[in-house]
């Protein structure tokens, strides 16, 4: 992607990390499942290996947002991001 956004083609591109989107898309189903949260919007939780430990927050229609994606643009190197991934319950 690096090479279109260098040519203009895409101004930015985005990236998550997938392995800690699948953690924490698991480690939320396994919580549901046991009982430990009920997946209510404005609930809080923790996944200790994602986040730095920190509580992640239920929101609406269900969405837990893992947390700020990596961006790249044409004058910036790869750097972190305020928008989010998100991980939505079925």
């Amino acid at each position: 992607m690096q090479a279109f956004v260098k040519t203009g083609s895409s101004p930015e591109f985005a990236l998550w990390n997938v392995t800690d989107l699948g953690y924490l898309a698991y480690a939320t189903a396994v919580q549901l499942v046991t009982g430990a949260i009920k997946g209510n919007s404005g609930e809080t939780y923790t996944v200790a290996k994602v986040n730095s430990g920190a509580p992640y927050t239920i929101g609406a229609d269900s969405v837990v947002v893992l947390g700020p994606r990596l961006s790249s643009t044409r004058t910036t190197s790869i750097s972190t991001s305020r928008r989010s991934a998100s991980s939505r319950r079925s």
